[in-house]
């Protein structure tokens, strides 16, 4: 072994045991030992009574703390100084292996910063802690004395509705309501708990006793009691909830789902509930359309579709049965569940693979589903939804519910065309549409006024995938040409995967943007070749109100800073986000009007 030395008063000798003979160690030892001699054993007692470094944090003249309102506020300086406390408080919740440990009284309640000596406590006991805090801004019962005083805990705070400020319950006792469709052991009697509750994700570490087998809450509503934990995000909000249970007893099974009488009730058809109120929940049947687990789940029945808001993980297959409750929030295209609760029907079986439609179509997403042959034997159709685009002169219009657009010819109808943000009912048959199934509408009839949908914002890729067909959607662009025709002014809109259309009528007057990057709101349609395939893509928009300026044209666009033909594809080209670059080289090939080719440095580009 080697040290660094040993001090002697006269000079440092290196103590290997290697570097001296036998002689010199037994000097060694003779001076280590006259050394020790002319200590003054007074020193020696008194090194060995000194606290630890931790302990010397000064300490202020104040009071000694008496309940946790009174840490609370205390300034930040004297939070990190050696304060004095005295107070008696409720244990809710502790867990020796992890040092957890979260109390509360009349006035506040606090997470405890601990040692690791394990506590003579559990969760439920009222104790009387003597100590003195130890810096840092948190409270702390290192070193702290611990009495029992007596089991008791503190009334828990009913959360009843939506969790909009979470500092109204942050590391208090609190109860809430949820199903708990996954639950997870780890470590020694230790579960992990997912609950839905108000269509948020819940979760809750829950202890139980050891030699116990681990309890049984799955597809269960219960009534859970723990110590609320919010952790926010950079925004203030809150991003994760989290429940601190100590033992099983704190939570009551209400009833299993496939038991539950919540359920107990007149199913009612999802097209009849703009007719029920808000406020009462209702029960609706239908068949899986799409599931986002943790958020959301999608469901319709031969009336209409819905999106159930629920944070329920519960996986559901495409076509499978389910049943669920809820409070209905129908708002122009937005159909939604709110605080909504799943479960499979009763005796369901897994989806069939018939492709029989309804026998009246009553979603614009059923007509998409349709075979060409289908699409044109005039199925009877009967949609409500939301005027998107429509022009005097044009013979057919846009419309769209909560399940997708369609494109509408009026037929036999004579009736005034409603401009969008109208609300409709359309009675009709299907027809076979260049790309798309439509509707050849035989009565339109207005119900309402509306405020059009969120545009759902695509890139020329998306909309070439023919999955955004008549959906109201946002896209942009560089704005290439303006061509004012007799009916129509077309927006020349290119990307960097190719062009795309916007057309507005020519009475909007549209200023000359040529060369700005533009966002513009329109009703996606394809252009299709003589076989009904994609070859391009135009939006259909109603105004120039719907035309937004992202990057004003350049006064002349050869001041643009030159780029080198290697720079593009790299990180922050500006080719990723459709800005116009300048380059420069040896053309090699030009295809007039059409395309050239250019070279620079071993990098060649084709330029449209």
């Amino acid at each position: 072994m080697v040290c660094n030395g040993f001090h002697t008063g006269m000079r440092v000798f290196p103590c290997s045991a290697s570097f001296w003979p036998t002689q010199a160690r037994l000097l060694h030892r003779l001076l280590l030992f006259l050394g020790l001699l002319l200590c003054p054993f007074p020193a020696w007692s008194t090194a060995q009574e000194l606290p630890p470094a931790e302990a010397q944090i000064p300490s202020l003249d104040i009071p000694p703390i008496r309940s946790l309102g009174h840490f609370w506020q205390l300034t930040p300086e004297q939070k990190n100084q050696a304060v004095p406390f005295d107070l008696d408080c409720y244990v809710t919740y502790y867990d020796s292996e992890w040092k957890q440990l979260w109390i509360q009284d009349d006035t506040g309640a606090a997470f405890v910063q601990l040692n690791d000596k394990v506590l003579p406590i559990r969760a439920g006991q009222r104790i009387h802690a003597v100590g003195r805090t130890r810096g840092g801004g948190e409270m702390s019962f290192a070193g702290a004395t611990l009495t029992v005083v007596a089991k008791a805990s503190p009334e828990p705070i009913l959360i009843t509705g939506s969790i909009d400020k979470p500092d109204l319950y942050n590391n208090k006792l609190c109860t809430i309501e949820g199903v708990i469709d996954r639950q997870e052991s780890f470590g020694i009697s230790r579960q992990h708990l997912y609950i839905s509750h108000k269509g948020r994700l819940a979760y809750s570490w829950l202890q139980y006793p050891q030699g116990q087998s681990a309890p049984d809450f799955l597809n269960c509503h219960v009534r859970i009691t723990g110590v609320f934990v919010s952790i926010l995000n950079t925004s203030g909000q809150l991003a994760r909830l989290d429940f601190m249970v100590g033992n099983p007893e704190q939570i009551e099974v209400i009833a299993p789902l496939s038991a539950d009488r919540r359920f107990n009730r007149l199913p009612i058809e999802i097209g009849a509930l703009p007719k029920h109120p808000s406020d009462t929940r209702v029960l609706i049947r239908g068949s899986v359309v799409s599931q986002d687990p943790g958020h959301s789940l999608t469901l319709r029945d031969d009336s209409g579709q819905i999106e159930l808001v629920s944070a329920q993980t519960l996986p559901c297959p495409v076509g499978s049965k389910v049943e669920a409750i809820g409070y209905p929030v129908i708002s122009g295209t937005t159909w939604q569940l709110n605080d909504a609760t799943f479960r499979r029907s009763p005796g369901s079986i897994e989806p069939s693979a018939t492709n029989a439609p309804p026998k009246t179509l009553r979603l614009a997403a059923q007509l998409t589903e349709l075979t060409p042959e289908q699409a044109a034997s005039g199925l009877p159709v009967f949609l409500t939804g939301v005027v998107t685009w429509s022009h005097p002169n044009s013979p057919f219009f846009y419309i769209q519910d909560a399940s997708g657009g369609t494109c509408i010819y009026r037929g036999t109808d004579t009736s005034k065309v409603r401009p969008p943000g109208r609300s409709v009912e359309i009675t009709g048959n299907t027809s076979l549409g260049d790309f798309a199934p439509v509707v050849t509408a035989t009565k339109v009839l207005k119900t309402g006024d509306v405020i059009l949908p969120e545009a759902l914002s695509v890139s020329l890729e998306h909309a070439l995938s023919g999955s955004v067909e008549a959906l109201w959607v946002e896209m942009r662009g560089f704005l290439r040409r303006i061509h004012r025709e007799a009916q129509w002014t077309r927006l020349e809109i290119a990307t960097s995967a190719g062009t795309f259309n916007a057309l507005i009528p020519s009475s909007e007057h549209v200023p000359e943007l040529t060369g700005a990057v533009i966002r513009v709101h329109g009703v996606c349609n394809a252009q299709t070749n003589e076989r009904r395939q994609i070859k391009g893509i135009r939006l259909w928009v109603p105004s120039a109100k719907n035309i937004q300026i992202e990057q004003e044209a350049p006064k002349d666009v050869f001041e643009t800073p030159a780029r080198s033909l290697s720079s593009i594809g790299q990180f922050g080209a500006p080719l990723a986000t459709n800005r116009r670059v300048k380059l420069s080289g040896l053309v090699l090939q030009q295809a007039l009007g059409h395309s050239l080719y250019l070279y620079d440095q071993g990098e060649s580009l084709r330029v449209n």
